[in-house]
Formats: structure tokens, sequence, C-alpha cells
């Protein structure tokens, strides 16, 4: 069975692309010049734009489109900047803000606890370690002093406190966003975030149990944020256009990461706000901004928008198918490289699909392809530089750098097979993949304890490598870009043909 998509005309002027696919028996339909069944295909599910009068319905003409794509209209295009793009810069903004306050404690760690000097054995021989034994002085001069004396244990809670707790709440942001909306789950999520963040610095000084149940807090309110804005997302970005977006939006993680490590860095090597507290407090603070920027400036669908035209809003509706330091800076190094990536293949397969020569299913394959097996080479390739550090950080820059493409990839994956519960798939899937914030360490740590040679690190990489390349293949084989049944449980139950 084949289908079709139609968009239908008043005169010259295009009213919507039908983004919904009208069943035809073993053939394309034909154009539709029937007033009634024009009007008809306006009572369609997801579109929203009806035919008022008699004399408007014998000037409406419905014909297919010749690919699976649901184009901007001329006069959308013309306007330039629109809500949704505004839209989605916040949210592009807000993704930069939660990696910030993620990752401020890993570079402030660095100034906040007392590093002893250590010795090393300068008879050791072996060349089996990095770096080699005849580039070791006999020891290692101590740093300056920090206000903590955490051990390497308590080190390991405070950095993965924030993982234990986003991982519990990711179901609950969906789900909790599917029932009551998702911009006050998003804002609630961010003002807890934010508040947590300043009073970080506090607690670490009161003390390490508060400090860590804090980062805990923090992971919790931040586990709502994503599955929520991904509920968000299907109002405001049309099908052909969510690779493009998402890649926009997903890339302000890598962004934020960036930041946190080459200013979080800086920051804490001032005597600004303190030295290392700065980093708690610049960002905390640049996500209450925010956060006022969000509550008056979004609204959960285009037909509350205020400031929205009448044309954007139309093509909206339309298309939309939701129902109404130096090591700072060189560790931010990859993460530059798949920003770089993402921008660039957006922008390919985007003109790819508007040319008719990708399907939706075809840029989602390509993309986790490219973002997982290359990877898996890159990990590969890893375990034969040795102690060669330019190599390694070429080879890693690479490997990171492609995975950048995901963003057309698995995040597009939820809306497609269910626009209404989009929100809870992305908090299944978030809440599995945050679980190796904790366990990738703590497996890490069991490999390489007491033991830190090439070879155990060769085997970290190479464990690495088989889970990229077992979850990557399964996903090319298995995903799809259907709406699936129980996108609809309702219809499902009464025996209703799912009309997508």
């Amino acid at each position: 069975m084949r289908t079709s998509r139609f968009a239908c005309t008043v005169g010259r002027s295009s009213l919507f692309s039908h983004p919904q696919r009208v069943r035809a028996m073993g053939q394309d339909k034909e154009p539709v010049h029937d007033p009634s069944e024009a009007a008809r295909l306006t009572d369609l599910p997801g579109v929203h734009t009806p035919i008022n009068n008699e004399v408007e319905a014998q000037q409406v003409k419905c014909t297919p489109l010749d690919s699976d794509v649901d184009t901007e209209p001329d006069y959308v295009t013309r306007r330039g900047w629109g809500a949704r793009h505004s839209l989605v810069t916040l949210a592009c903004l807000m993704t930069v803000l939660m990696c910030t306050m993620r990752f401020n404690t890993s570079i402030a760690i660095v100034s906040m606890v007392r590093r002893p000097a250590h010795t090393t054995a300068t008879s050791n021989t072996t060349t089996d370690v990095c770096p080699r034994p005849h580039n070791i002085t006999s020891e290692q001069p101590e740093g300056e002093e920090g206000e903590f004396d955490w051990d390497e244990a308590t080190q390991g809670l405070v950095l993965g406190a924030f993982f234990y707790g986003n991982v519990m709440t990711n179901v609950l942001g969906g789900r909790t966003a599917e029932r009551i909306g998702a911009k006050p789950v998003v804002l609630w999520g961010m003002v807890s975030s934010c508040v947590l963040t300043l009073l970080s610095p506090a607690a670490a000084r009161l003390s390490t149990s508060l400090f860590i149940a804090i980062r805990l807090a923090i992971g919790l309110a931040q586990g709502v944020i994503m599955p929520a804005l991904n509920r968000c997302m299907l109002s405001w970005v049309p099908p052909s256009k969510r690779g493009k977006y998402n890649t926009i939006i997903y890339t302000g993680s890598d962004m934020g990461t960036v930041i946190a490590l080459s200013l979080g860095g800086w920051l804490c090597d001032q005597t600004f706000l303190g030295g290392w507290p700065a980093a708690f407090y610049v960002f905390g603070g640049a996500g209450l901004l925010w956060c006022l920027a969000w509550a008056f400036l979004v609204t959960e669908r285009p037909e509350d928008h205020k400031r929205i035209s009448e044309e954007e809003k139309k093509y909206l509706l339309a298309n939309c198918t939701l129902k109404r330091g130096k090591n700072g800076v060189l560790s931010a190094l990859p993460y530059l490289c798949k920003i770089t990536t993402a921008f660039i293949f957006s922008i390919i397969v985007d003109r790819a699909t508007a040319a008719g020569r990708l399907s939706t299913l075809g840029v989602r394959r390509l993309s986790m392809i490219i973002a997982s097996y290359i990877p898996v080479v890159g990990l590969v390739v890893l375990c034969l530089v040795e102690c060669n550090p330019v190599a390694a950080v070429v080879v890693i820059c690479l490997a990171v750098g492609v995975t950048g493409t995901a963003c057309c990839g698995m995040f597009s994956s939820h809306q497609d097979i269910s626009p209404n519960f989009s929100g809870t798939l992305y908090g299944v899937s978030n809440t599995i993949a945050n679980t190796t914030g904790f366990i990738a360490p703590a497996v890490t740590g069991i490999i390489t304890l007491n033991n830190q040679t090439l070879r155990a690190w060769n085997t970290v990489f190479l464990l690495s490598a088989a889970i990229y390349g077992a979850t990557c293949t399964f996903y090319v084989f298995f995903i799809s870009d259907q709406i699936q049944p129980f996108n609809n449980p309702e219809e499902q139950k009464k025996g209703k043909k799912n009309p997508c």
C-alpha cells in the first residue's frame, strides 16, 4: 500500500501542507478538485485550518506532494525570524546552562580538594604506563591548597551524585509534561537547579554530606527537563525540520561542556567571588536570568502565543503532529569538534530530505551509523597510539566529533514513533543512558584499580567499542519512522486504524 501527502491551496496561497498520510489502495491518490472532498480533508487529524464558506471551498485544490516533506510555505520563510526560532534558541541556551551546572563541580573540585604530594618510584622500568618512567620525576610537586580533605572515594561520590539523582526523574518529567504541559515542568526544573547551584558553595563548607545531597537534588531537578522539552518541541517543530532544530538544541549540551571546562577553570583561578565558588555563582545566576526569559517569552502552544504571526501560526498548526584553563580547553576540544560536525551534518541532511534524496528513516540510520561505528574504530585505534599525546587527542577529537550526527538520529526518533508520548520515551531512554554516569566510572575503576597500565586502559576502550557497535547495530535494524499503535491507546482499544 502506498501513501500520499497533500498540499491544499486557496488561489495561489498555500493554506497548509497536510502532515498526515491519506491511505490509497494500490496507487497514489489523484489531485482533489471536488470542493466537498477538499472540505473533508480539512477535518483530518492534525489539520486546523477550516474552510469558512462555500466560495472559499470552491477555490481549494489539494495536490499530492512529490516527497514526504512538509516544506515551509514562502510566506513563512520570507518573514525570517519567528516565534519557533526564539523557542529553539532558548532551548539551546537551556541545554548550555544545564551542562555548565552539571559539570562545574568536575572542574571546581580540582581547586576545592587538597592535593598531597605523591612519590613515584624511579626504579620502575615498565613501559606499560604513561608517561614513560624516564619522563617522571622522583617527586611530583604539591598543588595549591584546597579547602576540603576528600579522598578518592568521596570525590567519586561527589561527582557521581548528580547522575544518581538524574536517572530517577526522567520518566516522571516526560509523563508530567504530557499531563500538565511542558513549560511549567521545564521552568520548575531549571529554577530548582539554579537555586541549588547557588547554594552549593555554602553547603560544601557546612557539610560534605549536605553538598552531596545538593548535587543529588540538582540531578533530580534536571532529570525532568529534557523529556519535557522533547514534548514541547512537538507543538513548535514540524517533522521535516526536527533534524535541524534538534541539532541546534542538543549541541547546546556540548557548548555547555566547553564553557564549563574552559570558563569554569578560568573562574576557579580568579579571586572573583572567592575562586572556585564563582563557578557555581556565575552559572547559577545566568540560569535564573534564563528562567525569566522562558517564563515570559514561551507558551505551550503556538495558538497561545501573543506575538506570533498568523502565517506562522497556521503553518505550525497544520504541520506539527502533537495534538493540542589549559587542561579545561584541551578537554573541551572534542566537544567543539562535535558541535561543528552536528551543525554541518544537519544542514546537509536537511537539504537532502528537502530534495527527496533521503527519507526520514534513511536520515535516522545514516546519522547513527556515523555517530557510532566511527567511534568504534577510534576506540580501537586508541589502543595503538600508546603514549603519543598528539595522536591520542586527534583520535579522540575525531571519535567524539562525529557523534554530533546523532542529533539527527536517535534524538529525533522519540518524536517520530510517538508524538503523544515522546516525553515519556525520552525519559526512559535518557534514564538508561544516564546510568553510565556512575556505572562507567565504577567499571573503569575496577579494571584500573592499582593497575594504571596501557593494557588496562585498552580493555576499557575495547569494552566501550563493543557497546557502541552492539547498540548501534540494534538501532539500525529495528528503528522505525512510523507512528506506533501505542501513540493512540484510546483508538487502539476501539479498534480504529491510526490515521497517520
